[in-house]
Order: structure tokens, then sequence, then C-alpha cells
């Protein structure tokens, strides 16, 4: 799916590692714009979603989620860790409302757990861990 070079990892990969952060959203851009998959991954099944993730890079992990579907962000590596939870271990809990509302809006915009509002908007940044935890994300999204 990307050309991995021989450090086994995609251009945005390595533009996550390399680019100074002021200049970081424009090369992703201009990669993104002429054809980089954002969730192409390494040999060890990462995606650049995943690195940005672990990094806490909220701009960055915005720009690459925009360019796949947002199941993307539950796709797992070798170790079985998605996006989400990779935040979610690395204490990210920034990111985590921005990614579960990603997912949570597109696989479930009708469901509601608490006086009308969509299920993503119940789970709270410091309750996201424990929520994927517990399995609750998972059911939310098996309930569609």
């Amino acid at each position: 799916r990307a050309a991995l070079g021989s450090t086994g990892l995609t251009d945005l990969h390595h533009a996550l590692c390399s680019t100074p952060r002021s200049e970081l959203m424009t090369m992703l851009d201009v990669l993104c714009t002429f054809g980089a998959d954002a969730s192409a991954t390494d040999r060890g099944g990462e995606s650049a979603l995943h690195l940005a993730a672990r990094l806490g890079l909220a701009d960055a992990l915005e720009i690459l989620a925009g360019t796949c579907q947002p199941a993307a962000l539950l796709a797992c590596d070798a170790k079985c860790r998605s996006p989400l939870l990779v935040a979610a271990l690395a204490g990210h809990h920034d990111l985590l409302d921005t990614m579960l509302c990603m997912v949570l809006s597109e696989y479930t915009p009708q469901v509601s757990r608490d006086a009308g509002r969509p299920a993503a908007h119940v789970v709270s940044p410091n309750d996201a861990f424990r929520a994927l935890h517990a399995g609750e994300v998972i059911r939310s999204l098996v309930m569609f």
C-alpha cells in the first residue's frame, strides 16, 4: 500500500519523526495531497496514525485521520493496539475525545446513551481509557 524504505517506514512515518514541528502540518498536507496513505503500515503493523497518537500530535492526527476511513483509528498493529489505544496508553487524553468522536460519529451517529447526546459526547477524556478497557466503546460500535 505504500513504499517502505530500508527502515520499513512510510514517508508519513519519516515526516512525523523528522520534520520540525513548525513545518509538520505543511509536510503532511503535501504528502497526503500526493497520495500518501495514512493507514499504510510499517513492518510492525503501525500506521502513521499510531505514531501520531503515540507522540500526542493532535493536529497531525486530525490531518491524517481526515484522509482515511474512521475505522483506521481502530486498526490494530502487530501488538493488537489501535491508534485509539496507543493514545490512551501514552496518556494523551486530549486526543481521546477527538478520536472517539471521529470513530463513534461514523459508526453510531444515531445511537444515544445519555439525554439525546451521541455516545462520543458521553465519554469524557478522563473516562476514555476506562471505557476502552471495559469494552464500552466496542459495545457502542457493535450496537449500531
